[in-house]
């Protein structure tokens, strides 16, 4: 089944580690969203008025440190335990009513009201912060 780029929503083989339109490299361990998925989502913003204002709370995270850890790791160890976190994070933010909207190095960034609120979107993203937090503190 093809997967879509989490940056550009290109189609991509199954198994590419690179967007082959925009270049951008797929998380490890991750998997994006299929290309039907994407698309839904993107038809379903395309919908809305140019003009839409809305309420939305960012959730940015990054890994304390990475630089330093990626320098005493082999880039095997660093990848599996970004990999694993990333997942652990992915699993929290769907959790609390969140979207990641994309991973980018050792970071992620997620909305809480779009593409759609559910009117307490930043008490979530608030809950999902110290989530994450206890969670990559645990993996330690």
């Amino acid at each position: 089944m093809p997967k879509a780029c989490p940056a550009c929503a290109a189609e991509n083989p199954d198994a590419a580690k690179f967007c082959n339109e925009c270049g951008a490299k797929f998380a490890a361990g991750l998997t994006p969203p299929p290309v039907q998925v994407t698309r839904r989502v993107v038809r379903d913003e395309s919908r809305r008025s140019a003009g839409e204002r809305r309420v939305v709370s960012v959730l940015f995270a990054d890994i304390k440190d990475y630089t330093a850890l990626s320098e005493q790791l082999d880039p095997e160890q660093v990848e599996e335990l970004v990999g694993g976190l990333f997942r652990e994070f992915a699993d929290v933010i769907a959790r609390h009513g969140g979207y990641v909207d994309k991973f980018m190095g050792d970071s992620v960034l997620a909305l809480f009201g779009a593409p759609r609120s559910l009117g307490d979107d930043t008490e979530r993203a608030v809950a999902c912060a110290l989530e994450m937090q206890r969670r990559a503190q645990a993996s330690n």
